[in-house]
Protein backbone atom coordinates (compact mmCIF):
# COMPACT_ATOMS: atom_id res chain seq x y z
CA UNK A 1 0.00 0.00 0.00
CA UNK A 2 1.42 3.40 -0.92
CA UNK A 3 0.18 6.50 0.39
CA UNK A 4 -1.84 7.65 -2.57
CA UNK A 5 -3.69 4.44 -1.83
CA UNK A 6 -5.24 6.01 0.81
CA UNK A 7 -6.77 8.90 -0.81
CA UNK A 8 -9.61 7.22 -2.71
CA UNK A 9 -11.85 6.19 0.19
CA UNK A 10 -11.28 9.52 2.22
CA UNK A 11 -12.73 11.05 -0.67
CA UNK A 12 -15.25 8.70 -0.97
CA UNK A 13 -15.86 9.54 2.87
CA UNK A 14 -15.98 13.47 2.57
CA UNK A 15 -18.08 13.81 -0.49
CA UNK A 16 -20.69 11.54 0.95
CA UNK A 17 -20.89 14.14 3.90
CA UNK A 18 -21.28 17.01 0.79
CA UNK A 19 -18.12 18.20 0.21
CA UNK A 20 -16.24 18.99 -3.04
CA UNK A 21 -12.93 17.28 -2.91
CA UNK A 22 -9.56 19.15 -4.82
CA UNK A 23 -6.44 17.27 -4.70
CA UNK A 24 -2.78 18.74 -3.93
CA UNK A 25 -3.82 22.61 -2.96
CA UNK A 26 -0.55 24.57 -2.57
CA UNK A 27 -0.51 26.50 0.37
CA UNK A 28 2.09 29.03 1.80
CA UNK A 29 5.29 27.27 -0.18
CA UNK A 30 4.08 23.51 -0.15
CA UNK A 31 1.36 21.48 -0.91
CA UNK A 32 -1.53 19.67 0.79
CA UNK A 33 -2.76 16.40 0.10
CA UNK A 34 -6.02 17.26 -0.38
CA UNK A 35 -8.96 19.72 0.49
CA UNK A 36 -12.68 18.98 1.08
CA UNK A 37 -14.77 22.45 0.60
CA UNK A 38 -18.02 23.64 0.83
CA UNK A 39 -18.95 27.47 0.07
CA UNK A 40 -18.59 28.17 4.14
CA UNK A 41 -16.59 25.78 5.30
CA UNK A 42 -13.10 24.25 4.20
CA UNK A 43 -11.26 21.61 5.71
CA UNK A 44 -7.91 20.85 4.69
CA UNK A 45 -6.49 16.93 5.33
CA UNK A 46 -2.83 15.47 4.92
CA UNK A 47 -1.73 11.49 4.50
CA UNK A 48 0.94 9.78 6.11
CA UNK A 49 1.54 5.86 6.32
CA UNK A 50 1.93 6.54 9.79
CA UNK A 51 0.80 8.01 12.78
CA UNK A 52 3.97 10.85 12.40
CA UNK A 53 5.21 14.27 14.03
CA UNK A 54 5.02 15.69 10.41
CA UNK A 55 2.17 14.83 9.72
CA UNK A 56 0.88 16.78 12.50
CA UNK A 57 3.19 19.71 11.80
CA UNK A 58 1.82 19.64 8.22
CA UNK A 59 -1.74 19.54 9.26
CA UNK A 60 -0.98 22.23 11.63
CA UNK A 61 0.77 24.50 9.07
CA UNK A 62 -2.59 24.20 6.70
CA UNK A 63 -4.66 26.00 9.80
CA UNK A 64 -4.10 29.15 8.41
CA UNK A 65 -6.00 29.08 5.48
CA UNK A 66 -8.71 26.22 6.08
CA UNK A 67 -11.54 26.33 9.19
CA UNK A 68 -10.32 22.43 9.81
CA UNK A 69 -7.54 20.57 9.49
CA UNK A 70 -7.00 16.18 9.65
CA UNK A 71 -4.37 13.86 9.56
CA UNK A 72 -5.04 10.08 8.18
CA UNK A 73 -3.00 7.24 8.21
CA UNK A 74 -3.86 3.26 7.75
CA UNK A 75 -4.12 0.84 10.78
CA UNK A 76 -4.42 -2.73 10.98
CA UNK A 77 -6.57 -1.91 14.63
CA UNK A 78 -7.99 1.16 15.36
CA UNK A 79 -7.42 3.16 18.59
CA UNK A 80 -9.79 5.68 20.24
CA UNK A 81 -7.88 8.96 20.79
CA UNK A 82 -10.28 10.74 23.32
CA UNK A 83 -8.39 11.71 26.55
CA UNK A 84 -11.89 12.22 28.71
CA UNK A 85 -11.95 8.60 28.06
CA UNK A 86 -9.33 7.38 30.74
CA UNK A 87 -10.42 3.64 30.00
CA UNK A 88 -9.00 3.71 26.63
CA UNK A 89 -6.50 6.67 26.51
CA UNK A 90 -4.68 5.72 29.44
CA UNK A 91 -3.99 2.49 27.72
CA UNK A 92 -2.15 3.42 24.77
CA UNK A 93 1.16 3.42 24.43
CA UNK A 94 2.94 6.76 25.68
CA UNK A 95 4.61 7.76 22.73
CA UNK A 96 0.74 7.61 20.61
CA UNK A 97 -0.58 9.41 23.69
CA UNK A 98 1.84 12.17 22.81
CA UNK A 99 0.69 12.38 19.49
CA UNK A 100 -2.92 12.22 20.17
CA UNK A 101 -2.25 15.09 22.85
CA UNK A 102 -0.27 17.59 20.34
CA UNK A 103 -2.85 17.48 18.02
CA UNK A 104 -5.43 17.81 20.75
CA UNK A 105 -3.44 20.90 21.48
CA UNK A 106 -3.78 21.64 18.06
CA UNK A 107 -7.36 20.91 17.10
CA UNK A 108 -6.36 18.55 14.79
CA UNK A 109 -8.49 15.96 13.84
CA UNK A 110 -7.45 12.21 13.90
CA UNK A 111 -8.57 10.06 10.75
CA UNK A 112 -8.12 6.20 10.49
CA UNK A 113 -7.91 4.29 7.51
CA UNK A 114 -8.56 0.89 8.29
CA UNK A 115 -6.66 -2.37 6.38
CA UNK A 116 -7.96 -3.85 4.44
CA UNK A 117 -11.22 -2.75 3.21
CA UNK A 118 -10.46 0.82 4.02
CA UNK A 119 -13.23 1.28 6.44
CA UNK A 120 -13.07 5.02 7.47
CA UNK A 121 -13.03 5.97 11.78
CA UNK A 122 -12.69 9.23 12.22
CA UNK A 123 -11.02 9.00 16.06
CA UNK A 124 -10.98 12.41 17.01
CA UNK A 125 -13.05 15.22 15.39
CA UNK A 126 -10.79 18.94 14.59
CA UNK A 127 -11.63 22.08 16.02
CA UNK A 128 -13.22 24.55 13.82
CA UNK A 129 -11.72 27.85 13.33
CA UNK A 130 -11.25 31.09 11.54
CA UNK A 131 -8.69 30.95 9.20
CA UNK A 132 -5.92 33.69 8.67
CA UNK A 133 -6.90 33.73 4.77
CA UNK A 134 -9.20 31.80 3.30
CA UNK A 135 -8.97 30.00 -0.37
CA UNK A 136 -11.39 30.96 -2.96
CA UNK A 137 -11.89 27.83 -4.89
CA UNK A 138 -14.90 29.18 -7.22
CA UNK A 139 -11.85 28.93 -10.08
CA UNK A 140 -11.47 24.82 -9.45
CA UNK A 141 -13.17 22.23 -11.04
CA UNK A 142 -13.09 18.81 -9.46
CA UNK A 143 -11.88 15.48 -11.44
CA UNK A 144 -12.25 12.55 -10.93
CA UNK A 145 -8.55 11.68 -12.47
CA UNK A 146 -7.13 13.68 -9.25
CA UNK A 147 -4.58 11.94 -6.93
CA UNK A 148 -3.19 13.09 -3.50
CA UNK A 149 -0.17 11.95 -1.44
CA UNK A 150 2.63 11.92 -4.87
CA UNK A 151 5.29 13.82 -3.93
CA UNK A 152 6.01 14.75 -7.24
CA UNK A 153 2.54 16.26 -7.47
CA UNK A 154 2.72 18.70 -4.62
CA UNK A 155 0.76 22.12 -5.68
CA UNK A 156 0.30 20.91 -9.07
CA UNK A 157 -3.39 21.87 -8.75
CA UNK A 158 -3.26 24.51 -7.27
CA UNK A 159 -0.06 26.02 -8.78
CA UNK A 160 -1.77 25.43 -12.36
CA UNK A 161 -4.67 27.48 -11.51
CA UNK A 162 -2.59 29.95 -9.95
CA UNK A 163 -0.24 30.55 -12.59
CA UNK A 164 -3.31 30.44 -15.01
CA UNK A 165 -5.00 33.31 -13.42
CA UNK A 166 -1.15 35.07 -12.91
CA UNK A 167 -0.97 34.88 -16.66
CA UNK A 168 -4.45 36.22 -17.14
CA UNK A 169 -4.15 39.36 -14.94
CA UNK A 170 -0.32 40.03 -16.87
CA UNK A 171 -2.48 40.21 -20.20
CA UNK A 172 -4.65 42.51 -19.01
CA UNK A 173 -2.11 44.58 -16.75
CA UNK A 174 0.89 44.24 -18.55
CA UNK A 175 2.76 47.22 -16.31
CA UNK A 176 1.72 45.51 -13.09
CA UNK A 177 4.24 44.75 -10.51
CA UNK A 178 4.90 42.34 -8.44
CA UNK A 179 3.31 43.31 -5.29
CA UNK A 180 -0.04 44.30 -7.25
CA UNK A 181 -0.27 41.20 -9.05
CA UNK A 182 -0.33 39.28 -5.63
CA UNK A 183 -2.73 41.52 -4.22
CA UNK A 184 -5.00 40.85 -7.02
CA UNK A 185 -4.69 37.07 -7.95
CA UNK A 186 -6.40 35.01 -5.66
CA UNK A 187 -3.16 33.06 -3.61
CA UNK A 188 -1.91 31.33 -0.22
CA UNK A 189 1.60 32.64 0.09
CA UNK A 190 2.96 35.30 2.30
CA UNK A 191 4.22 37.52 -0.08
CA UNK A 192 5.48 38.54 -3.76
CA UNK A 193 8.46 37.17 -3.43
CA UNK A 194 7.38 33.62 -2.42
CA UNK A 195 4.64 33.46 -4.61
CA UNK A 196 7.03 33.98 -7.56
CA UNK A 197 9.43 32.11 -6.13
CA UNK A 198 7.31 28.90 -6.18
CA UNK A 199 6.14 30.04 -9.73
CA UNK A 200 9.25 29.41 -10.87
CA UNK A 201 10.96 26.73 -8.87
CA UNK A 202 7.54 24.81 -9.42
CA UNK A 203 6.21 25.70 -13.18
CA UNK A 204 9.54 27.79 -14.49
CA UNK A 205 7.47 30.79 -14.71
CA UNK A 206 9.43 33.92 -15.35
CA UNK A 207 7.45 37.27 -14.78
CA UNK A 208 9.96 39.32 -17.03
CA UNK A 209 10.26 37.01 -19.80
CA UNK A 210 6.03 36.53 -19.87
CA UNK A 211 5.68 39.84 -19.91
CA UNK A 212 8.64 40.53 -23.03
CA UNK A 213 6.70 37.30 -24.61
CA UNK A 214 3.56 39.91 -24.80
CA UNK A 215 5.39 42.34 -26.13
CA UNK A 216 6.42 40.48 -29.52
Amino acid sequence: MKEKDLFPPLKKHFKELGYTVYAEVACWQRGIDFVAVKPDHHIAVEMKMGFTAKVIQQAHGAKVAFHEAYVAFPVKKPFLADPHNSDTYWALPVRLREKIYHCKQRGIGIIQVIQPHNTIFTSMLSVPEKPYRLFDFSQYTESDDDEAGLPYQKGVSAGYYELEAIKAYVRLNPMASRQEIYEKVNNHYSNAASMFGAMKSWRGFSLKDFKNSLRI
